[in-house]
């Protein structure tokens, strides 16, 4: 009796309607902050779609991270090994995750936010909601589908949800679908988003990007160099000193980022701490030192450790350990340096950049790209003197820091491939040569033009683009779009060759999506979990 109609209500106490909620310009303004929250910081001090999900996955299920044996949290092991299952966690909470946000972005657009009476801000508002939908999208068609180009978005996608409805059930559409959708929201998005190039907001130049990055999905190169010299020409790159302080923050050439802050993040969920190795944090990922060996000077002298010239190598060190043995010291870039701090009973803070045997030979962190946010990590040997036995624990706040979505720098790489594929090889060159010569810490005019033409100068473009943009999540869409197979120097698996055409390059269709939505069967599954 107590479940019938006469006697239960329907609504919880809690709930509001859409309209109540969006009552007034104040509370839209919060609602649409909502989302913000709820694609970049950690939800319930346990997973965050962008700081963790997207980022990690297309790092790891691409060449050039290595996974750990120590891994403390094996959420994205299956990814990395291509021995995802469908009772992994990792799909679920990019599914249930992204399609939140895109729940949360159609309650503003089909608002119509009409309690708002300036009509710019009004369409401000739905704009930044339709680029975040279509930004959600992307990342997720790219994790559970098979490449636009393989078929010319004819494989099933996933679910293209537009209304805020819910208990509706829906069917898999197609990749061409979800693209057609992507290509919707965001020309009507750059329609009506306001000109401000703030980098913790949607903006013009994110937009933009967001194109250009479809166009390359589809091997439209000239359009999308136009969006791309668009997002690039409306953010200066940033300098090599600012390079060197990592991407934590709010870098200058940062075209969207989603901030991490103090009071609403987990430590140990973030895209910082999955590259510091603070309180065994880090162990999950890493770099191959065959990777590393790839950013040296030319005609640098091969018998130094390091080689001077290009200062993203600086990014590469091994792991911190304390050795409770007596003559242990700082190593730096394979040089002994004497110890100045003080004597903690024979404890000594080891670090070293060098690979030997007593480490992790062929296995590097990348701690200076992605610092703590609050200590600065570029001078390492200032880092290790300010270091105590007492404050070994707390060097900074584990994982506050930045997720920088979008730079300039992936901006001018594009349009560099773009001109290139195009036979417009000057362009490209001089696009190539800004990130290059950055690199390098010397003025743009005084770095050669590339001598290579023609595939020759592609290969060297997509080089630059792994190395410059190394870690931030964007090598496996570009393995995709291009039908790559991947090769990779080393792991701890066995797993260093993954075709073009390994159905496990996608992750399997939630299990519960399968069995709670009415519109989808097993058939429905991704190939190779069935």
């Amino acid at each position: 009796m107590s479940c019938n109609d006469d006697f239960l209500d329907h609504n919880p106490t809690d709930k509001i309607s859409s309209d109540e909620l969006l009552a007034t310009e104040g509370s839209v303004k919060a609602a649409v902050n909502g989302i913000y929250n709820k694609i970049g910081n950690p939800n319930n001090s346990y997973f965050s779609l962008y700081h963790l999900g997207f980022s990690k996955v297309n790092e790891v299920r691409a060449e050039d991270v290595m996974g750990n044996d120590l891994t403390w949290w094996a959420l994205f092991d299956g990814a990395y090994t291509y021995n995802s299952t469908k009772a992994d966690n990792l799909g679920p909470y990019i599914w249930d995750y992204s399609y939140a946000a895109i729940d949360q972005c159609n309650v503003i657009i089909n608002d119509g936010l009409e309690a708002i009476d300036d009509d710019d801000v009004r369409k401000d508002y739905i704009a930044q909601a339709k680029a975040i939908r279509a930004m959600v999208y992307w990342d997720l068609v790219g994790v559970f589908a098979r490449p636009y180009i393989a078929d010319n978005g004819a494989s099933p996608g996933v679910l293209l949800i537009t209304e805020s409805e819910h208990g509706k059930s829906h069917p898999r559409t197609t990749v061409k679908a979800i693209y057609d959708q992507i290509f919707k929201d965001l020309t009507e998005a750059l329609a009506d988003i306001s000109s401000l190039n703030d980098q913790k907001r949607v903006n013009e130049a994110m937009i933009n990007g967001l194109l250009a990055r479809y166009y390359l999905d589809l091997n439209n190169y000239q359009n999308a160099m136009e969006h791309a010299e668009a997002a690039a020409n409306s953010v200066d790159l940033m300098s090599a000193d600012e390079l060197r302080l990592g991407l934590s923050g709010l870098p200058s050439e940062g075209i969207f980022t989603l901030v991490n802050t103090e009071d609403a993040y987990a430590e140990y969920r973030t895209h910082t701490s999955y590259w510091d190795d603070y309180d065994g944090m880090g162990k999950d990922i890493r770099i191959p030192q065959e990777f590393a060996d790839l950013f040296q000077a030319p005609n640098s002298d091969p018998g130094e450790p390091f080689p001077k010239g290009d200062i993203r190598r600086d990014f590469f060190w091994s792991q911190y350990n304390w050795k409770n043995e007596p003559g242990w010291g700082y190593y730096y870039t394979g040089k002994a340096l004497e110890w100045e701090g003080p004597d903690y009973g024979g404890a000594y803070l080891s670090a070293q950049q060098d690979n030997s045997s007593w480490g992790w030979p062929g296995r590097l962190y990348m701690y200076g790209k992605f610092p703590r946010q609050d200590f600065e990590c570029s001078d390492i040997e200032s880092y290790v003197k300010t270091a105590s036995h007492e404050l070994v624990s707390n060097w900074g706040t584990v994982g506050l820091g930045n997720y920088v979505y979008m730079r300039s720098s992936e901006m001018v790489l594009v349009v560099a491939e773009c001109a290139a594929r195009l036979k417009q090889e000057t362009k490209a060159k001089n696009a190539l040569r800004l990130i290059q010569a950055r690199a390098f810490n010397v003025d743009t005019e005084d770095y050669p033009l590339s001598p290579n033409s023609n595939q020759a100068l592609i290969d060297e473009i997509m080089l630059e683009k792994r190395k410059e943009l190394l870690g931030e999540g964007h090598r496996m869409r570009d393995v995709m779009r291009l039908r790559m197979d991947i090769q990779r120097f080393s792991t701890w698996t066995g797993k260093d060759f993954i075709s073009k055409d390994d159905p496990k390059m996608q992750l399997p269709i939630p299990d519960s999506e399968i069995k709670v939505n009415s519109a989808l069967d097993e058939d429905d599954q991704n190939p190779g979990y069935k």
